[in-house]
């Protein structure tokens, strides 16, 4: 039996991949285009986001690439 563990970035580590700076990342979490998870508090969050968003913001960006 494979048990998958689903992996996380750090807004810092999810802004390097997309190669924009953090608080665009941080605006995308307040727009609602992320759904991560908050490790830390209201006042200071510490936010953690899923490969699952990652992989659906690559697979939209193709698809408008594409003219789908």
């Amino acid at each position: 039996m494979v048990i998958e563990l689903e992996k996380f970035y750090s807004v810092k580590e999810f802004s390097g991949i997309l190669r924009v700076h953090p608080n665009t990342v941080r605006k995308m979490i307040k727009n609602g285009r992320l759904h991560p998870i908050n490790t830390g508090s209201d006042v200071k969050p510490n936010y953690k986001i899923p490969d699952d968003d990652l992989l659906r913001l690559m697979s939209e960006s193709f698809e408008q690439s594409q003219g789908v």
